[in-house]
């Protein structure tokens, strides 16, 4: 079930943002952003060249759930992957809720490099949230904070995540501190 309803919302993200929701930070703190997709820059209205440099706490406001933000932060801090539901803003003041899945990139030598960040949309900006949620609304299987040790999303797109492969994402710029 879980794999039928995130297979879903991956299409409507994909088909609503143009592309994979995805951004790319530091590997130390405050994790500031390297790179942003076209569709990340779609769903939050900020250009890569605002986005370029500052924390995503940005994104934050009055609806950002402080436990899943305190998990997520606990497992980057750690080089853990990480699988939250947030609830993040837009440019124009607009909240939407997504489903964050965050990895630590590595170079070959087991050293992570940088964190990348891969949303399904659950609530897009705009949307209300239903009084009841229906049995088939995929969003209400997601929980804030998964503590599986793989996010299902990762198969869905396809990628074989081991410590010791060389992990690239598209959107990575190259840059000496970047190099193996």
């Amino acid at each position: 079930l879980a794999a039928a309803c995130q297979s879903s919302l991956l299409g409507r993200t994909l088909q609503l943002c143009g592309g994979v929701v995805q951004v790319v930070t530091e590997a130390a703190p405050p994790y500031r952003v390297v790179s942003v997709s076209a569709g990340w820059q779609q769903l939050c209205g900020y250009s890569r060249e605002e986005a370029a440099g500052r924390s995503l706490s940005f994104l934050q406001g009055p609806e950002t759930q402080q436990e899943p933000l305190r998990a997520l932060m606990r497992a980057v801090r750690e080089s853990r992957p990480a699988l939250v539901r947030l609830t993040n803003y837009t440019k124009a003041g607009a909240s939407y809720e997504h489903q964050l899945s965050v990895e630590p990139l590595l170079d070959p030598r087991g050293v992570v490099r940088c964190f990348q960040a891969t949303s399904l949309v659950l609530r897009w900006p705009g949307e209300t949230w239903r009084a009841s949620p229906s049995p088939t609304d995929e969003s209400t299987y997601l929980p804030l904070v998964s503590d599986s040790p793989m996010p299902p999303l990762w198969p869905l797109l396809g990628r074989a995540v081991r410590p010791d492969a060389v992990q690239i994402s598209p959107y990575l710029p190259i840059s000496p501190s970047y190099e193996a």
